[in-house]
């Protein structure tokens, strides 16, 4: 069966419904990365419970895809700044950075550790790795790994209890 705006067909209705609930996800989830308050963590657990379960892996990538699209912006951010390792109104923030700046590998670990647990921030970590001049490629690269498995293992919670 297709589905077609001028021919609704019944089975379709899921489709659409999904489609919306998607794109929303995909919305709040950059929201979330650039607004603290939002917790995307919250939207994932809140998706699982409500989508089938067969959505399980599309709401995590959705997800994923929102939070990084938003990093990026932070990262582009840091990138702005030419190299400076002082960051405003964080004193812990900036140490952090002075430290990681001479440590290349120490770096991307931080950055993997931040993208899939949260500690340190990775909205500090996003502007932190710009500032830095970490290459974007691998930016992307670990904050996708590192952001998609945080978000599949909380997607799978509801699944397993």
């Amino acid at each position: 069966a297709r589905c077609r705006a001028r021919y609704p067909n019944p089975d379709c209705r899921g489709l659409k419904m999904s489609s919306v609930m998607l794109l929303s996800l995909l919305a709040a989830s950059v929201l979330s990365s650039l607004v603290p308050v939002v917790n995307a963590e919250a939207l994932a657990l809140g998706s699982a419970l409500v989508a089938p379960a067969e959505m399980g892996l599309v709401i995590a990538v959705v997800i994923t895809v929102g939070q990084v699209a938003g990093k990026l912006v932070l990262y582009r951010g840091g990138r702005g700044l030419g190299g400076a390792t002082t960051l405003r109104g964080s004193r812990w923030a900036t140490e952090m950075v002075e430290r990681l700046a001479s440590r290349p590998r120490l770096l991307r670990w931080t950055l993997f550790a931040s993208a899939s647990t949260g500690l340190p921030p990775l909205y500090v970590m996003s502007v932190a790795a710009g500032t830095m001049r970490l290459p974007i490629r691998t930016f992307l690269a670990l904050c996708l790994a590192g952001r998609f498995i945080r978000f599949y293992v909380l997607v799978l919670i509801p699944r397993i209890l």
